[in-house]
């Protein structure tokens, strides 16, 4: 029995001894196989994968030139009304942001002096009436007298004279009465035209010298956006130009026009002026400042984005995709414009029509890299 359990004994240890052998080759294999295969990737060159919003497609565009500006909005029709005659504000009528028409009755000065002038004027024409009536009969009866040659011609000429002299005094006194007449109906403020009350520069109450300032009209139905530029900028705007504008606080661009330019220059700082006018001025008020572009002209050709530009110490380059390659690209750039929003610059050598240039955001992959664009099947 004895014997029987040592050849069992000796039986398991080579089992053992044998398994412990087979793992160690099925490990050596496994791990030449996995250096061969890393040899192998290392062998391999790596293919870059970009998106289609990581590349731009190199074809003849149309730029347009733009003229960066701003300005302040005003109103293309506004004034200050302000009462002629010197006197007390009995009713101010509106308030500021009230419509207003043309013609309507702002304000209402005390009337009651004026009207005192009106009724003192009437009199006075009708006293200037009958002292026509009175120098015209005796100028009637003198006629008589001096066919029957009871009087002289002398006394007739003077007839005549205090005649026209009494004509005279009534015109003025007319005209007088007109004058009073104008001063009472001043004493309504009316508005010069359609539009919103900006300011109410007094109150009820308050006296006011002739001509002095009571309320601001402005018509926000016509808005423009005045603009100054340097003199030599001035150069390539033109009445009928159009820019997109931005009003600060508001995304939305507006469509503007220009449609006075000023024909002197400032001395001082040698610029100019000229005036944009907004075709939609919704919601816009006066005194908001505005920014945009001025398209002051188009250019055509190849062209790249601005920012796919790369430098390469003076030299200006792109990284271009030919073949599947990456091919850097040297560069000659020519003007610059926009195309759909996006700032871009023409390239008057360096690009072929078809071209993919790489944009930042691809990275800087290397020269030669082999490149696929997600989604192409290339």
């Amino acid at each position: 029995m004895k014997n029987v359990s040592r050849w069992a004994l000796l039986a398991l240890i080579l089992i053992g001894l044998g398994l412990g052998v087979v793992r160690a080759l099925n490990k050596r294999q496994s791990q030449a196989e996995q250096a061969a295969q890393v040899a192998a990737q290392a062998q391999t060159t790596p293919v870059y994968e970009v998106l289609p919003s990581d590349v731009y497609r190199v074809r003849p565009v149309t730029l347009q030139r733009e003229l960066p500006l701003s300005g302040n909005v005003q109103a293309l029709q506004s004034a200050t009304v302000k009462s002629t005659l010197a006197g007390l504000v009995a009713k101010l009528l509106v308030r500021e942001g009230q419509a207003v028409k043309r013609g309507q009755v702002l304000a209402q000065m005390d009337f009651d002096d004026q009207r005192a002038k009106v009724q003192q004027a009437e009199q006075q024409v009708e006293a200037a009436k009958a002292d026509v009536v009175v120098a015209q009969r005796a100028r009637d009866n003198n006629q008589a007298l001096v066919k029957q040659g009871f009087i002289s011609g002398t006394a007739l000429d003077n007839a005549n004279a205090q005649y026209q002299a009494a004509l005279a005094k009534q015109r003025a006194a007319v005209a007088a009465l007109q004058l009073a007449r104008n001063g009472l109906n001043d004493t309504s403020i009316r508005s010069p035209f359609d539009g919103i009350v900006a300011t109410r520069r007094v109150r009820e109450g308050e006296r006011v010298p002739a001509n002095a300032a009571l309320l601001d009209v402005v018509d926000d139905t016509a808005l423009e956006i005045e603009v100054t530029l340097p003199a030599a900028s001035m150069r390539a705007v033109a009445v009928g130009q159009r820019a997109l504008m931005r009003v600060d606080g508001d995304s939305a661009e507006r469509v503007a026009v220009v449609s006075r330019i000023s024909p002197s220059v400032l001395p001082g700082s040698r610029s100019a002026t000229f005036f944009l006018k907004l075709q939609d001025g919704q919601g816009v008020r006066v005194g908001e400042y505005a920014r945009g572009e001025l398209v002051v002209g188009q250019m055509q050709g190849l062209a790249l984005p601005v920012e796919a530009i790369r430098r390469q110490g003076d030299q200006a380059q792109a990284l271009l995709i030919r073949n599947g390659r990456v091919v850097p690209a040297a560069l000659t750039l020519g003007a610059s414009g926009m195309l759909n929003g996006e700032a871009m610059t023409l390239a008057n050598s360096g690009l072929q029509e078809g071209d993919w240039v790489l944009r930042p955001s691809a990275g800087s992959p290397e020269a030669g890299a082999a490149v696929r664009l997600s989604g192409s099947g290339d």
